[in-house]
């Protein structure tokens, strides 16, 4: 004997749908919140005014022969190796700014030093295991470069 499909029918699978709609919502909107920690730019529109004068100075830059190569070790040593136009850079100031993509850890900042070898300037501080933004800025004679490179430990 077959039953007929009733209102009640209806209204218990209407139930079941937006159900199972409403748990997939909370349960991405619950991810997105968890999995992003940080701000991409403090001021969208401040960083907009700035995007060509950016965009110039990375082509300049590039032009320029510009090179950095971050390394870290298995301990978690960071080390940077420099060229430009195909000529190690010696005796440059050197900073990197480390940080995690997610804003889970503390940004940290580090001086490297050149360690006499051709182009490699490096720190003693570790990165601790994971995946790191890093921000190189470079000044040598007066010249400036920046890099955004990305390490996993």
């Amino acid at each position: 004997m077959i039953k007929r499909f009733t209102g009640w029918h209806m209204l218990g699978v209407m139930f079941v749908m937006f159900g199972v709609i409403i748990a997939v919502n909370v349960i991405m909107a619950t991810s997105a919140i968890r999995g992003f920690g940080g701000v991409t730019v403090e001021n969208p529109y401040v960083a907009s005014q700035h995007y060509n004068k950016w965009i110039d100075a990375g082509r300049k830059q590039a032009a320029a022969g510009w090179k950095a190569a971050p390394l870290v070790a298995a301990d978690g040593t960071l080390v940077v190796l420099l060229q430009r136009a195909g000529e190690t850079i010696t005796g440059a100031d050197v900073t990197v700014k480390a940080s995690h993509p997610f804003g889970h850890a503390e940004e940290r900042r580090f001086d490297m030093r050149w360690n006499g070898a051709e182009g490699v300037y490096e720190t003693d501080h570790k990165l601790p295991a994971g995946r790191w933004q890093l921000r190189i800025a470079i000044d040598a004679a007066g010249d400036r470069a920046y890099f955004d490179e990305e390490v996993r430990i």
